[in-house]
């Protein structure tokens, strides 16, 4: 499928949660149904399987194993200059080593030491229709994540901050910006508002929910 289809229909139906195993076929992009869902499930999981800043398949193997773990804690120390002696090298370590364990225990179904696409992509499926008991790992990443941006340590998220960390990790600086924009939160994103928009990320039908750019991308 071209890719400005493949676009159009994300767009129409939400780049991360496929409500419906079906599509109709709409007139103004013209694609049959059966090709529309497949084309959807396919973008569905190459998104849920990405991650620009920690948790995602690094090595670029196919699947997320511990690998990629050891790897982003490398990628995430470096672009902070931590040297190894320093204390949030190990917290990083510590944080990220434990969100792997539970990640493994709760999504590798089938104990191969790796989470494929399609166990990744139904482990956020499951997510999605209930955020409200999310597991324990995903809590921690999430707050992870805040923290991460959080680089001033203040409690809140400024635009130069997130411009800054989604650049380091492969995103356009221009883009992220305007992705901050696109978020609604003027001048900061406090923590509760940043869970709030993680939420929105994973669970919203919305192609124009602010949750949507809490990785920085404005295109997908």
């Amino acid at each position: 499928m071209e890719n400005g289809k493949a676009s159009e229909i994300l767009k129409a139906v939400k780049c991360n949660k496929l409500k419906s195993q079906t599509v109709s076929q709409d007139a103004s992009i013209g694609v049959p149904q059966e090709e529309a869902a497949l084309c959807l499930q396919r973008l569905l999981r190459d998104l849920l399987i990405q991650d620009p800043y920690c948790v995602s398949d690094v090595n670029q193997s196919g699947a997320i194993d511990k690998k990629d773990f050891d790897l982003a804690v490398q990628r995430i120390c470096s672009s902070r200059h931590w040297s190894t002696d320093n204390p949030k090298t190990q917290q990083t370590k510590d944080t990220l080593l434990k969100i792997w364990e539970e990640l493994q225990q709760r999504a590798d179904s089938d104990q191969d030491g790796q989470i494929s696409r399609d166990e990744w992509y139904s482990m956020w499926e499951d997510y999605a229709k209930d955020p409200a008991h999310a597991h324990g790992w995903q809590q921690t990443y999430m707050k992870f994540m805040f923290d991460l941006e959080d680089s001033s340590g203040d409690g809140s998220i400024d635009e130069n901050e997130f411009s800054n960390v989604c650049h380091s990790h492969g995103v356009q600086e221009a883009e992220a910006r305007d992705a901050f924009k696109k978020m609604g939160v003027g001048n900061e994103v406090t923590r509760d508002k940043f869970f709030e928009l993680w939420k929105q990320y994973f669970t919203s039908d919305d192609p124009n929910a602010p949750g949507n750019f809490i990785f920085g991308k404005t295109s997908f």
